[in-house]
């Protein structure tokens, strides 16, 4: 079992693990190839907020789910209703699905559309998965959509801004990722750090490292940008408020009029 659910120590999670190649190729690039009887034998037996789950269906990956970079994401038939179910990998330990649960529900308070949660399930066996079952939400892509029909981009991408400020109306505790065990037991969302600083250079000598191994930029750059966030603190002047930090276009549905949903 790989164990990624502390978060304390790095920038960005995805990038700041010293993962092996063979365990980033299994976690990030394989896991659509499970199987969907393994998919329906973990939802049979750990779903509990629904009455009974006597017949379950895994729909094929589409375009409107089939996003980003870590989790399993299906559409499911449970008793002919619709419901997106979002999976860590077998064998992960990802811990963030209750924050992201209490950020989706604060959210929504602020007039965002976004899928509520129905259920959070840890896995409790070397068999199950952790998983987050929600509510399907209308529409399609935004970038897909705008692949198809530009008619309505500016008037979709006002809608994104609006969108986006009442996100920032939501104010939380703390800085960088969310606690996941605070947000489970106290359903609050609580940062990691207690400034904006100390989160800022939780990873910074890493991150600027690894860009300069890889050819992205110069030591000379490199050093310069450590001398910027050393001089400035760029505390908010406002408190920390709640950010999507992945708001784009593949992450919002359309139906070609307005913002239907935000997701991830």
């Amino acid at each position: 079992m790989i164990d990624l659910t502390d978060r304390k120590n790095i920038f960005y999670w995805q990038t700041d693990r010293k993962l092996s190649p063979e365990d980033y190729k299994r976690i990030f690039l394989g896991r659509h190839d499970l199987p969907t009887d393994v998919i329906r034998d973990v939802l049979t037996h750990a779903v509990t907020t629904l009455e009974r789950t006597g017949s379950i269906t895994i729909l094929p990956p589409d375009e409107s789910i089939l996003k980003g970079n870590v989790n399993i994401v299906r559409k499911v038939l449970i008793n002919g209703t619709t419901y997106v179910v979002r999976m860590h990998p077998p064998g992960l330990k990802n811990g963030y699905f209750f924050a992201e649960q209490q950020a989706l529900a604060r959210a929504a308070s602020a007039g965002v559309p976004v899928p509520h949660v129905l259920e959070v399930h840890e896995a409790r066996t070397k068999q199950d998965m952790d998983f987050m079952l929600t509510t399907a939400s209308p529409g399609v892509t935004m970038d897909v959509w705008l692949q198809q029909d530009k008619t309505n981009e500016d008037q979709l991408l006002f809608d994104c801004g609006k969108l986006m400020a009442a996100i920032h109306t939501v104010r939380v505790q703390g800085y960088g990722a969310f606690d996941n065990v605070i947000a489970k037991r106290q359903k609050q969302l609580h940062g990691l750090h207690p400034t904006y600083d100390r989160f800022i250079h939780v990873g910074l000598d890493e991150n600027l490292t690894r860009l300069i191994t890889y050819d992205v930029i110069t030591r000379r750059q490199a050093d310069e940008m450590a001398r910027v966030f050393t001089r400035h603190a760029f505390e908010p002047p406002d408190g920390p408020r709640l950010i999507h930090n992945d708001f784009a276009d593949w992450n919002l549905l359309t139906d070609g009029e307005r913002i239907t949903a935000v997701l991830d």
